[in-house]
This record gives structure tokens, C-alpha cells and sequence, in this order.
């Protein structure tokens, strides 16, 4: 893509909030050209999710049927502290088996739970970092409700 000769604004870093500010602009009627030094769409784990305000956000900038098309909505997330790098995902029980071979291919260091608890659930540790996470029967998850 060729960038245009002249614009009023140059919005650089195509984030969250460079896109925000661009459509803005642009709907203000400012020549506006947002750049980014990567190339889109890319995965980044720290923009796979949004919170209840960034929808707001997504509604208000008119852009949510675009977003609702490429989001896939997720069942829960425990997420812990850095130094306790420990993360809690629900999964289908009856793809425990299929996850843990996948994850096992993987790399990943697969580790039983040390105590018993009222739900299945079983631990991995990923290859890459060391974190571990903790996949639980989601049929369960009632369990957490509590």
C-alpha cells in the first residue's frame, strides 16, 4: 500500500488506541493515515481479549458487527499474579484425553493434580515460558460459582 503525499494527521501505532483516534479523526474529516510497523492481522496474545469496557468502546467507535465477526467468545479465565505464573482454563472433559496428547506433541510437560478436588482437572507446564496452566472440566464450573 502506498502511503499518500500529505495528510492532517499521522497516526503512528495502529493499537487500540491509534485506530480509536484515527476513526475519530477521520469521521471529524481530517485526512488521517494510520501506519504501524507490522503488517495486520497478526495474533498478540495481549489483544486477544476484550473487557466489558473495551466493548463498550468497540460500540461506540461503530465498529462491533467487524469485531463480532472475527472474536470467538470465551467460558472463563483465572488469571494469577506474575510470580505465581498460573493460569485456569475450562475445557471439555471428553477432549481431555485428545488436549493432553496435543499438548504433549507440544512439548509440554504434563503434571497431575497433588490433591483431590471434586471436578477433573489436570495441569501442564508450557515449554516456552514455564507457565503453568490448570485445565478444568468446564461441565464443573458451577463448582467456581460459589
Amino acid at each position: 500500500m502506498e502511503l499518500p503525499s500529505s495528510c492532517d494527521v499521522l497516526v503512528v501505532g495502529a493499537g487500540p488506541a491509534g485506530s480509536a483516534a484515527a476513526i475519530q479523526l477521520a469521521r471529524a474529516g481530517a485526512r488521517t493515515v494510520l501506519v504501524d510497523q507490522r503488517v495486520f492481522p497478526r495474533d498478540k496474545v495481549c489483544g486477544d481479549g476484550l473487557i466489558s469496557d473495551a466493548l463498550g468502546a468497540v460500540s461506540t467507535l461503530g465498529v462491533q458487527d467487524a469485531v463480532a465477526r472475527e472474536a470467538t467468545p470465551g467460558q472463563e479465565l483465572h488469571v494469577y499474579p506474575p510470580y505465581g505464573r498460573h493460569v485456569a482454563l475450562f475445557h471439555p472433559r471428553s477432549d481431555f484425553p485428545a488436549l493432553k496428547a496435543r499438548l504433549a506433541g507440544a512439548g509440554a510437560v504434563l503434571i497431575d493434580p497433588i490433591r483431590p478436588t471434586p471436578f477433573e482437572r489436570f495441569f501442564f507446564r508450557e515449554p516456552v515460558n514455564g507457565y503453568v496452566f490448570e485445565i478444568i472440566d468446564q461441565d464443573r464450573a458451577s463448582h467456581f460459582d460459589q
